[in-house]
C-alpha cells in the first residue's frame, strides 16, 4: 500500500516553553498520527507534510495529497485576517475533491463548518472558555465512530460551531458546547477539542491565561480540577488513521 499523504496546516504556534519541549503543532500531530500508525501496526503508512497558511504561498496541490489535517489556532475562523480567508477557500476546494479527505481539529472544525454553512456558523461562545479534560456526550452514531460509549479530550477555545452545517453527522456535544465533532465518512471527521496536545501544554496554557486575566477565576479553577484525569488523544490519533485509510 503506498503512503498516504497528508499536508498538515499549522495554524497556530506554541508557547516558547511548549515549543522548546514539542518544536510546533506539526510534531505534536506527526507525533500523534505515527505513533497511533505504530500501535495499529501499519508503520510507515503516513507521508505527512507541513504547511503555515500564515506564511506559506506555496499550497499544496489536492492532487498530489490524499488527505488534509487542520490544527487549532488562536485565531478565529470568523476573523478578517486574509489568511483564514484563504484556508476557508482551501477547505471549500477539499470538499469539493471526488478523494481528497479532511480532518479538522479546534480552528480546524469550525473552520469546516465556516466553509460549508458560512461565517454565520461560527462564533464566540456565551458560555465561555472550555478548559481542560472535558467529557463528550456522544450520540449513538458517535458511539459508532470513537468506538466507546464515553469520551473525554482536552480542550482549550471559547469560539464554537453554532449550529450544524447540512449534510453532516454530529457526533458529541458537551454542557458548554453542543457541536463537539462533525462527520461525513470517507470525507471530513472534525474534533473540537485537542487530541494531540500533551497535559503539561494544557496546565500551562490554563495557568498562563489566568494569569494574564483571560479566563475567569471559575474557569480556572474547574479546569486545575481535572488536571490528570484521563483522556483518549491517542484513541483518537488512532481513529484518524482508520478514518484515513477506510
Amino acid at each position: 500500500m503506498a503512503p498516504i499523504r497528508i499536508a498538515i496546516l499549522k495554524c497556530g504556534t506554541l508557547s516558547p516553553e511548549a515549543r522548546e519541549k514539542y518544536t510546533d503543532y506539526y510534531n505534536l500531530f506527526k507525533m500523534l498520527l505515527e505513533s497511533a500508525a505504530e500501535r495499529m501496526n501499519c508503520p510507515g503508512i503516513l507521508e505527512t507534510f507541513c504547511f503555515d497558511p500564515r506564511e506559506d504561498t506555496n499550497w499544496p496541490v489536492l492532487d498530489e495529497i490524499d488527505a488534509v489535517l487542520i490544527s487549532g489556532s488562536t485565531s478565529s475562523t470568523f476573523d478578517t485576517e486574509p489568511w483564514i480567508t484563504q484556508v476557508n477557500d482551501f477547505v471549500k476546494s477539499i470538499l469539493a475533491h471526488d478523494r481528497v479527505r479532511l480532518i479538522g481539529v479546534c480552528f480546524g472544525h469550525q473552520i469546516t463548518a465556516r466553509a460549508i454553512e458560512g461565517i454565520g456558523a461560527v462564533g464566540r461562545n456565551v458560555r465561555g472558555w472550555e478548559l481542560g479534560v472535558t467529557n463528550i456526550d456522544l450520540t449513538e452514531r458517535g458511539k459508532e465512530v470513537f468506538e466507546r460509549d464515553t469520551l473525554a479530550i482536552q480542550q482549550v477555545h471559547r469560539d464554537e460551531v453554532l449550529y450544524a452545517p447540512k449534510g453532516v453527522e454530529i457526533l458529541g456535544s458537551s454542557p458548554k458546547c453542543a457541536i463537539q465533532s462533525m462527520y461525513i465518512p470517507k470525507k471530513l471527521f472534525t474534533v473540537q477539542g485537542h487530541p494531540e496536545i500533551k497535559d503539561d501544554i494544557i496546565s500551562e496554557l490554563v495557568h498562563s491565561r489566568y494569569e494574564d486575566d483571560i479566563i475567569s477565576e471559575e474557569e480556572f479553577n474547574e479546569a486545575i480540577s481535572r488536571e490528570g484525569c484521563e483522556h483518549h488523544g491517542e484513541d483518537i490519533g488512532e481513529l484518524f488513521i482508520k478514518f484515513l485509510t477506510q
